[in-house]
């Protein structure tokens, strides 16, 4: 990971921000779409979750919620209005 990513994920450790808050961050910060596996380990690098499935509950946070399109098997990045908001 290079250092400015590393200095953006630091910015939110101890975050109170929802998990679909943090999700549009780690893809934005990315700039290209991600695996769920991918996105829930960033997720856990900056806060705990209280599911003991954490794979699934952001699965499930990101079928739901409209901030975010499916673009390949278990693959999600952010829709058009998300990405430059």
């Amino acid at each position: 990971m290079s250092i400015v990513k590393e200095k953006v994920l630091k910015k939110f450790l101890h975050s109170t921000e929802s998990c679909a808050e943090l999700a549009i961050k780690i893809l934005k910060n990315e700039g290209k779409p991600m695996r769920i596996r991918e996105i829930t380990r960033k997720i856990l690098e900056i806060r705990q979750l209280k599911s003991k499935t954490p794979a699934s509950t952001v699965s499930a946070m990101l079928q739901r919620s409209s901030a975010f399109k499916r673009v390949g098997l278990g693959t999600y990045y952010l829709n058009e209005e998300f990405k430059n908001s």
